[in-house]
């Protein structure tokens, strides 16, 4: 093989690396669910069951845990079953992995000075997320979702606690569950 026959190798390689569908749609549905699940939670009790749901809402945590199960799960059947790994699916890993870590210092932040806070800025951090990872792998419902879920957050910081839950679930469902439905037939 000579360089130019090298080359075009390597280049028709990350050619298919590129149409190399990532499991996005997946995690996108999953954690939109769980999320938006969550916070409908929240929503309800705090408008409708205000006098008895402490006790309920302290078990709403659980669904965290059975989201990481299905994500598990799921990555399993990804690791037996893939052939090759799409080169955005390290763009989604490491800007995902980032917005935890965001999301675990702003409920940290949270509990110590105001713990409506991580309420108040989640529809910006899961948008803002979403939106980069769109407009990295040129999904246009993931930028759209993004966009419409930052400023959701400026609604939501004058909001009463209630309509800062419904807030949120509107931002996981325009964030994830909209663009994870969409990503069906796009090469994401």
């Amino acid at each position: 093989m000579n360089i130019s026959e090298s080359i075009k190798t390597i280049e028709e390689s990350l050619a298919t690396t590129r149409k190399i569908k990532t499991g996005a749609q997946f995690y996108y549905i999953l954690w939109g669910c769980v999320l938006c699940l969550y916070f409908l939670i929240h929503f309800l009790a705090i408008t409708y069951f205000k006098n008895n749901n402490e006790t309920f809402l302290n078990w709403t945590w659980v669904l965290f845990p059975l989201g990481g199960f299905g994500s598990m799960l799921n990555k399993k059947s990804d690791d037996k079953n893939e052939t090759a790994k799409s080169h955005f699916d390290r763009v989604y890993f490491i800007v995902f992995i980032a917005l935890s870590l965001m999301y675990a210092i702003v409920t940290l932040i949270s509990i110590r000075f105001n713990q409506h806070l991580i309420i108040t800025l989640f529809p910006m951090l899961i948008g803002c997320a979403v939106f980069i990872t769109g407009g990295i792998t040129k999904h246009n419902a993931s930028i759209i979702g993004g966009a419409l879920s930052m400023p959701l957050t400026i609604f939501s910081y004058n909001a009463e606690l209630n309509l800062a839950y419904l807030l949120a679930a509107v931002a996981a469902l325009c964030a994830c569950i909209i663009p994870g439905i969409l990503m069906k037939g796009a090469n994401v």
